[in-house]
């Protein structure tokens, strides 16, 4: 059992876990309250194999949802903004501010962002209770979708997207069509 131990280098920064994500070369990613860190299973938890990045999210560290796309990079989302870290240069860069799709009233922003996911073709999906959020990774814009408690998404073999939402049954995007097609139980 691991727990956050306040002064310890050697621990989690934060007991209360947002997501959890294994990359392409094994490492676990672990997102918390108070910034993210990574553990190898290789080395013994005692060793110094834990990167924190608290330090350099200034105040902005409670870490929502975290994602790695086909690059390698990981994305970072928090209440206020979308980062991107590169894990081989240990670099960790703001890529866009959410601020404007952040539900100020709300208290506990690991109920805002609940899904996030690369396409493949240059963007970065984010799901939210207000708004499907499309991110170009080059050009650093963002689009806002009016589909609202996406809690899943899921991408085909033709690499079009499916949302399921709370409210809107399942969504289908046609990424070549660049349109969307609603399914609920009054007509699938």
């Amino acid at each position: 059992i691991f727990n956050f131990e306040p002064g310890n280098p050697y621990t989690i920064p934060d007991s209360i876990i947002n997501r959890l994500i294994c990359d392409h070369s094994g490492i676990l990613w672990i997102a918390t309250e108070n910034g993210i860190c990574q553990y190898k299973k290789l080395l013994p938890i005692t060793s110094a194999n834990s990167l924190f990045i608290n330090q350099k999210l200034g105040t902005d560290r409670k870490i929502t949802l975290a994602a790695e796309d086909r690059d390698g990079l990981l994305w970072l989302a928090t209440g206020k903004a979308l980062y991107k870290f590169d894990k081989q240069k240990k670099s960790l860069k703001a890529a866009t501010f959410l601020g404007d799709i952040y539900l100020k009233n709300y208290r506990q922003t690991f109920h805002i962002y609940s899904r996030m996911i690369d396409d493949g073709n240059g963007y970065i999906w984010i799901s939210s209770l207000k708004y499907l959020i499309k991110f170009n990774k080059k050009n650093r814009s963002h689009a806002k979708y009016d589909i609202s408690r996406i809690v899943s998404i899921h991408q085909d073999r033709e690499q079009n997207l499916w949302f399921g939402s709370l409210d809107r049954g399942l969504v289908f995007h046609d990424i070549k069509k660049r349109k969307f097609k609603y399914y609920s139980k009054y007509n699938s």
